[in-house]
């Protein structure tokens, strides 16, 4: 075992010996003193709106609003590179009860356009908006219609609805031929900030449902296909104890469409902490296959090509798994030792990443070279310690597909969320 990992370990049981004594409530309570206290640090050291970067940037945000757009494994800029797909919000808002309103923000004017509202959406992935992967012009978010979750599409020119598709997509495939989901409700209910809470979940008594897991959606027929079941998971595991629910998470399909991976967690409940497999599938729904064991607890990934996904641990271990041959190689360089949000650069040899808040809730932003011989830092900036838990805000760094522009989502002047990007 790591000193690191040793030291993650302690951690983590003298936090759950924290919450056994002083209980949830004497736990959130003593969170938030802690949180304020760093805050109000930040301002005495002027670290509060703090940037320290060598590239220009430029920063969109709204009046009394959050401004974000979600997470990492989405394109936020479309190709044209005059819209910034854009989540708007009232500064309390519920994920509950509330709506988000969607909308793009004008690269030349920095003005936000509002074009419909989501009542599917949570604070860490927003309501999963993107572009459409065929035109452009449409963009695809998860909403809430008839009492269940879908997938809207609206046209950004018009800013008319194009249609509406009753199942809520995690990813789809690059024809738009298929789309993969899962139970948006389980997940919120067991990783709050991730999924949906606006309905129930009907699946909350049971630990590993049979008819719940990786779902197939067929576009063009409408047909909706279980893949992989929790049951089927839990079994494979060999952790099947009855304290245990298990559940999905990180659903990202392979740059050619073909195959796609998913995280299978199992947790004693929210908040608590919870046991992960890697697992990749082909679209068809054969070749299932676990790249990695609860041993390594995979955290963030990225595609470098169809065949090889980079990932990262809680531990703040990155490393490669080739799907086919399930071959796994560490990036061991001394840069590389916290957990992040990785994505290649188009040449493969680079590698754009963030960090967690730091030594005075400083966030890093960050390239290295495939060999860990070229480091650059990009930025570092200020994270409003006040936002924390669900509610937290991820740098969660977004690279255009010509590798020009780099966009985040950023806290660093306050408690509102805000958009920023730099030009590389």
């Amino acid at each position: 075992m790591s000193k690191k990992k040793g030291l993650t370990m302690q951690s983590m049981a003298f936090k759950r010996f924290i919450k056994k004594i002083i209980g949830k409530k004497g736990t959130a309570i003593l969170k938030t003193i802690c949180q304020r206290a760093k805050y109000i640090y930040g301002f005495t050291c002027h670290d509060v709106g703090r940037i320290e970067t060598g590239f220009p940037y430029k920063m969109y945000k709204q009046v009394d609003k959050h401004l974000f757009f979600g997470y990492y494994d989405l394109q936020q800029m479309n190709g044209a590179q005059d819209k910034l797909l854009a989540h708007r919000l009232a500064k309390d808002a519920d994920p509950a009860c509330d709506s988000i309103d969607i909308g793009w923000i004008d690269r030349t004017t920095e003005q936000f356009y509002q074009i419909a509202q989501s009542s599917a959406w949570c604070w860490q992935q927003g309501s999963r908006l993107r572009w459409h992967p065929i035109d452009e012009k449409l963009i695809l978010f998860n909403n809430l219609q008839n009492d269940s979750y879908c997938t809207e599409i609206w046209d950004t020119v018009s800013g008319q609805k194009r249609g509406s598709i009753p199942c809520a997509f995690y990813d789809v495939t690059p024809d738009f031929a298929y789309g993969l989901s899962l139970n948006f409700s389980r997940l919120q209910r067991l990783r709050p900030g991730y999924g949906y809470e606006t309905l129930p979940d009907i699946t909350k008594g049971e630990k590993a449902p049979e008819n719940d897991g990786v779902f197939r959606y067929e576009i063009a027929s409408g047909r909706k296909e279980l893949l992989v079941s929790l049951r089927q998971l839990a079994v494979a595991s060999g952790d099947v104890k009855e304290e245990y629910q298990h559940y999905i998470n990180h659903i990202s399909v392979a740059p050619d469409g073909k195959h796609f991976m998913f995280l299978h967690l199992w947790t004693k409940g929210a908040n608590e902490p919870w046991k992960v497999e890697m697992y990749t599938m082909a679209l068809s729904g054969e070749e299932l296959k676990r790249l990695e064991s609860k041993a390594n607890p995979i955290s963030h990934y990225c595609w470098k090509n169809e065949r090889v996904l980079l990932t990262t641990t809680s531990e703040g271990v990155y490393a490669e798994y080739d799907i086919s041959t399930g071959k796994r190689i560490t990036l061991d360089y001394p840069e590389l030792k916290n957990d992040g949000h990785p994505a290649y650069f188009s040449d493969k040899e680079r590698i754009l990443a963030d960090s967690y808040p730091l030594k005075r809730s400083m966030q890093h932003l960050f390239m290295i070279s495939r060999d860990g011989k070229n480091y650059r830092e990009i930025a570092s900036l200020f994270s409003d310690p006040r936002m924390f838990g669900e509610k937290r805000c991820d740098l969660h760094p977004r690279l255009t597909k010509d590798n020009r522009i780099i966009t985040i989502d950023s806290t660093v002047s306050g408690k509102y969320r805000c958009v920023i990007e730099w030009k590389i």
